[in-house]
């Protein structure tokens, strides 16, 4: 039983009810077929009520932001500028994908800051030269190992990642040597341009710079000999190189080169895949 309206002797005559909808309890039943029953001593009719309850629904314009695909370079502990770089690009997570080409936390002076956006961002990342050389070192802390010789910023980046060590070993053993997708393929440093990504090894993507590998910061780079026909590669690790941006006859890029040496005193560098373009903020 959903509701009684009238329990009470009624005069002689034509009576006249309204239901308001509502059930015995006060909450508004929904719509459908309800049964009504009327008594009187002896007599009993049953009839069928059609209920349609109409309402009255407030609409509002939701504007959908167009997805964007962004890059960001080497960041090395640099937090303030990532975070620089996020607001002047207008960075929304409900819109934004966001990917790292790697080398994100040694050499700066906040790679915990740093660590910190990469997870308010669920930002993506490739692995770099010297996120794999920080993983090393942290295993060895938690094994007990003792490094004869380890640099002052990276002694700094250990020290600051120490006391969050199990949260982000697991996230850097994860890291993948590269993302690819239709339109883009991310590595941090580079590939065998002979042998395509397929044939290239850990160590040319963690490090390779020029072609052939001479093993010094200058010289031909491994992308003069990267053709035009290939899809279009995303990197980092070559600060000396500074911002790359190589075009096809179309226009299209093929090639961009985003580590501009933030922690070097230079800028830090993103790429908006829809609009092809390149945004960058100062090293404060």
């Amino acid at each position: 039983m959903v509701h009684v309206l009238v329990d009470a002797d009624q005069p002689v005559g034509f009576h006249t009810l309204h239901w308001n909808g509502r059930n015995a309890r006060g909450k508004q039943v929904s719509s459908g077929i309800y049964l009504y029953q009327i008594e009187d001593g002896t007599f009993v009719d049953t009839r069928k009520m059609l209920l349609i309850k109409q309402h009255l629904v407030a609409s509002r314009q939701v504007v959908k932001r167009p997805m964007r695909t962004l890059f960001i370079g080497d960041i090395h502990g640099c937090a303030q500028e990532f975070q620089r770089l996020l607001d002047v690009l207008n960075y929304h997570a409900d819109r934004d994908r966001l990917f790292l080409v790697g080398d994100a936390f040694t050499k700066g002076p906040d790679p915990v800051g740093v660590w910190t956006l990469i997870q308010a961002t669920d930002a993506r990342m490739v692995m770099g030269n010297h996120d794999a050389k920080l993983l090393e070192l942290l295993m060895q802390h938690h094994e007990g190992v003792s490094v004869d010789f380890i640099s002052l910023t990276k002694q700094h980046t250990i020290d600051e990642i120490l006391p969050i060590s199990d949260a982000i070993m697991p996230w850097l053993e994860a890291l993948p040597l590269w993302i690819e997708e239709d339109l883009f393929l991310l590595v941090h440093a580079g590939i065998n341009p002979e042998k395509g990504f397929e044939g290239t090894s850990r160590e040319e993507f963690l490090a390779i710079r020029t072609w052939p590998p001479t093993g010094d910061l200058y010289g031909a780079r491994w992308y003069d000999a990267y053709s035009a026909d290939n899809k279009l590669i995303i990197y980092g690790h070559d600060a000396p190189g500074g911002l790359v941006y190589k075009r096809r006859k179309d226009r299209s890029p093929y090639v961009i080169g985003l580590d501009t040496g933030c922690v070097y005193g230079r800028q830090l560098s993103a790429y908006i895949l829809e609009e092809d373009r390149i945004v960058q903020v100062n090293k404060r």
